[in-house]
């Protein structure tokens, strides 16, 4: 196994994730320039760097929480407001807390760096990883596969995404009581004309 193939089998288990299109995984993990050559699955193959990737990882993280965010109730069954996107997504896709979520899991070991590196990644640089391997989640295995990893990276643990009910209040389900106040007259699904 060569150096970027063990460097991908990290990136995996640390994801919970495994591509089946290892090239893009090593383009993910591949920061030391635009284009670099890199054995993978024995073969040498010209391998970009990890930016195009990390914007589309992004936007999918983003999209994917956004989804669950969309589904999530607030304490009394109604919607989440918008407000609590808005934290939501700074909170848990900011360049930070991705940069942090990224050393927890030792994201930096699997990354591909110039010699001028020293070996030392930078947040920016775990943060954009992080991403680009999300993209290449994305691509590989569709957004039901983003989802199990941002499931695994702990992003669902917000506090917005947790407020959810076990069940709809009383007044949605289908077994709830009749209203009693309501008018008995019958209409027939027209508009009335004054």
């Amino acid at each position: 196994m060569t150096s970027t193939d063990l460097r991908i089998s990290r990136a995996e288990s640390s994801l919970g994730y495994v591509y089946e299109n290892k090239l893009l995984a090593a383009e993910a993990i591949q920061m030391g320039a635009p284009i670099t050559h890199l054995v993978v699955g024995g073969i040498y193959r010209p391998v970009g760097n990890n930016k195009r990737l990390a914007l589309v990882g992004e936007t999918a993280l983003a999209n994917a929480l956004c989804k669950l965010w969309y589904e999530a109730h607030d304490s009394l069954g109604g919607p989440q407001p918008l407000a609590a996107w808005d934290a939501l997504r700074k909170d848990v896709l900011g360049n930070a807390n991705v940069a942090r979520r990224g050393e927890e899991i030792c994201i930096e070991t699997c990354i591909i760096m110039s010699n001028g590196n020293c070996g030392l990644a930078s947040a920016k640089m775990i943060a954009t990883t992080l991403q680009a391997l999300v993209g290449a989640v994305y691509l590989d295995g569709g957004e039901a596969a983003v989802m199990h990893v941002v499931d695994n990276l702990g992003f669902v643990q917000h506090p917005t995404l947790r407020v959810m009910l076990k069940s709809p209040p009383i007044l949605f389900r289908a077994d709830a009581p009749p209203l009693t106040n309501m008018p008995t007259g019958t209409t027939s699904g027209t508009c009335l004309k004054q």
